[in-house]
């Protein structure tokens, strides 16, 4: 890709104007920007660590909060023939990366990690990890899944996903699969039933309980895991975990307290135990993920959230699929969407894990009462989003790409990568977006193809721009413009291009992920869609901006007086009265006014100016320097802006030589127009 200049501007914006206290800080650069991903980092490492408000959150080693977003990847699962899936190509770490996703779900099945009892398929362990790396190349993390739906591969009804346990590990006593299972809402058989029912009770078979056999399995996934550094999002404990013996989802759960806790409590010891990454393998100490019972899908509660683990490292990952199996959304699934997700929030905190929901749905088209323009499922996509906004957590969508026989009408994108015509759920996913924080982010907020973001403290805040569809490789987001407390940033922005073709047609997805940094304190950034005059360039099928006014600009800068003396400073017998900057604007609401001492300094390597105490001897060494003095912000009345430069600052007045006065003006979005500049001396004291 060409290397596009980005359309944020940088400047030095101080917190005191020209005769208050200030902190001389040197001229900002513009943006870096960077073609491809950044790479992961050992300070990338994902943990569980506590919140601001005693609850566990996802943050990485060096102490920024993660906001997880992505989609579940079912290449891997063994539906024993029932279902197709799409393999991981080359491509697919980039088009993730293209919408803004930094976190896979990779399902996996027991049945082919350990197709025998205590013989382990190291070509397909190679396999997960291979398949990992597609996505971790580019930045993106991978949570690795153990998967399985009706406990294994052939023992559910004809064409109904079954998968995860090998054959040899399914006792089902007899039972047959072509039976129903008693009226079970899960277990579609009785062979399904009987199999699972003799796995949470533990029953041994080979000569060893299921449940260390499961944990054996366990421990070399997570030997996986250990070599993907710190792209490794976790390890999953078990997918929907269900009571074989309960059929009604709204009953009492006795099935967590006494059968699936204490699987959890046997899979996280064996995890956190020397031979927790397999035989000799050492400790496994990354997160930990787990699901309550598979029965909150339908009831949006888990009331039997309770402690079960000390555990500090776990991570809570329900499935949240408010009104999608056996009804379309209605006018009140908004409410119960918002209800579910509050009770999430409680049970993690209960549970003492940072929440993250591992199964949103992908579904799209759907009816919905009341005239609404989107389909159901369209209207429920952006209330998740919307829940996780809210609660400022992760989410990972089933599914990333659904093999075209298979295809039921879910997915990001179709198999062979293209974007799904019938909804849109790249764009929703692909939204401009908070990924990660150092400061506390206290509210966040997506609208209108805007992205507010409070923050407290001070760090490093990373965001997504926003997907581009256009017909070649975009530059920037469709929320390129950013601010913070409506002026440009005060630092050097960095940003990470990504790009990637969307199926066979000339159609591509990109944006950027963007690092800024803010000072201590509170701050209000903005991401959102720059004037069709700086964005660099326009793509068709973008989102579309709202009317932007007129570019700003400073028509004139006028000084009362270009020679200063400061005030409190005496030269031949007169004090020093300062001057005044008069910046007279066109479509400026503020206008930046930043004050540069210039110097002569010695071209260093790479060509930099570096200070010295002497002009260099030869006019090819010599180059100019420019160092940030002091940075003032003034409204604009009737097309004017006026500041009172006292020539002091921090209560001492400035040295004398010449210096450069710099005039930008900002529109009401924070976007910076044409600046104009002066140059000015200031005069020392006459020496008695």
């Amino acid at each position: 890709m060409a290397d596009h200049r980005t359309t944020i501007l940088a400047a030095v914006v101080g917190a005191v104007v020209l005769g208050l206290p200030a902190s001389p800080a040197a001229a900002a650069p513009e943006p870096g920007v960077t073609d491809g991903p950044r790479p992961l980092s050992a300070g990338d490492a994902l943990t569980v660590a506590a919140a601001p408000d005693g609850s566990r959150t996802l943050k990485t080693a060096d102490g920024r909060t993660v906001q997880l977003r992505g989609a579940n990847v079912n290449a891997l699962v063994d539906y024993a023939g029932a279902h197709g899936t799409v393999p991981v190509r080359p491509e697919d770490g980039p088009q993730a990366r293209a919408l803004g996703f930094d976190v896979v779900r990779l399902a996996v099945s027991w049945s082919r990690i350990e197709p025998s009892p205590g013989v382990f398929d190291e070509r397909y362990l190679q396999q997960i990890g291979d398949n990992a790396r597609v996505f971790t190349a580019q930045g993106i993390y991978v949570l690795l899944d153990m998967h399985q739906d009706r406990y294994a591969g052939t023992l559910g009804p004809s064409g109904d996903e079954s998968d995860g346990a090998p054959a040899w590990a399914a006792k089902s006593d007899g039972a047959s699969t072509g039976s129903g299972s008693g009226g079970h809402p899960y277990y579609g058989t009785a062979a399904s039933r009987t199999a699972a029912r003799n796995f949470f009770a533990n029953a041994t078979v080979a000569g060893k309980p299921l449940q260390e056999h499961y944990a054996d399995a366990v421990a070399r996934l997570a030997g996986v895991g250990r070599d993907l550094g710190p792209g490794l999002a976790g390890v999953e404990l078990y997918n929907e975990p269900i009571d074989p013996d309960g059929t009604d989802p709204f009953a009492s759960d006795s099935f967590s307290p006494t059968h699936l806790w204490p699987l959890y409590r046997r899979l996280i010891a064996r995890l956190r135990s020397a031979d927790g990454t397999g035989p000799g393998g050492g400790r496994y100490d990354g997160p930990i993920w787990f699901e309550p019972t598979a029965t909150r899908t339908q009831t949006d509660r888990d009331t039997a959230a309770a402690r079960f683990s000390d555990d500090p490292g776990l991570v809570y990952g329900p499935h949240v699929y408010t009104d999608v199996f056996g009804v379309d959304p209605g006018p009140g699934t908004a409410g119960k969407i918002a209800g579910s997700f509050d009770a999430a929030a409680a049970e993690a905190r209960t549970y003492g894990a940072a929440l993250a929901p591992t199964e949103l749905p992908g579904a799209s088209g759907g009816s919905i009462a009341g005239g609404q323009t989107l389909g159901g499922f369209e209207l429920h996509r952006l209330e998740i989003l919307r829940g996780l906004d809210r609660l400022r957590a992760g989410g990972i969508v089933w599914i990333w790409k659904q093999a075209p026989d298979d295809d039921y009408g879910w997915g990001v994108l179709q198999a062979d990568g293209s974007e799904r015509t019938d909804s849109g759920i790249a764009r929703d996913y692909g939204r401009a977006r908070v990924q990660a924080s150092g400061p506390q982010v206290v509210s966040q907020q997506w609208s209108a193809g805007v992205l507010t973001v409070r923050t407290s403290g001070a760090g490093d805040v990373d965001l997504w721009d926003g997907a581009a569809f256009a017909g070649a490789a975009p530059a920037t987001g469709t929320a390129a413009g950013l601010s913070v407390d409506g002026a440009p940033p005060a630092t050097p922005v960095l940003a990470w291009r990504a790009g990637a073709a969307l199926g066979s047609a000339a159609h591509w997805a990109g944006g950027r992920q963007l690092r800024v940094t803010v000072p201590a304190g509170d701050h209000t950034i903005v991401l959102r869609p720059v004037p069709a005059a700086l964005a660099t360039p326009t793509f068709a099928g973008a989102t579309a901006t709202p009317p932007v006014a007129a570019a700003a600009k400073v028509r004139s800068l006028r000084l009362s007086s270009a020679r200063v003396v400061p005030v409190g400073v005496s030269r031949r017998g007169k004090k020093g009265r300062g001057t005044t900057a008069t910046a007279r604007t066109t479509g400026a609401t503020r206008v930046r006014i930043v004050l540069e001492r210039i110097a002569t300094g010695r071209k260093a390597s790479r060509g930099r100016c570096v200070a010295t105490r002497t002009v260099p001897r030869k006019a090819a060494q010599r180059c100019v320097r420019r160092t940030a003095v002091s940075t003032a912000r003034r409204p604009v009345a009737k097309g004017r802006a006026t500041l009172r430069l006292s020539g002091r600052v921090s209560g001492r007045a400035l040295k004398a030589g010449r210096y450069r006065l710099t005039a930008t003006p900002l529109a009401a979005d924070g976007t910076a127009g044409r600046a104009r500049t002066k140059t000015l001396t200031v005069l020392g004291a006459t020496r008695r």
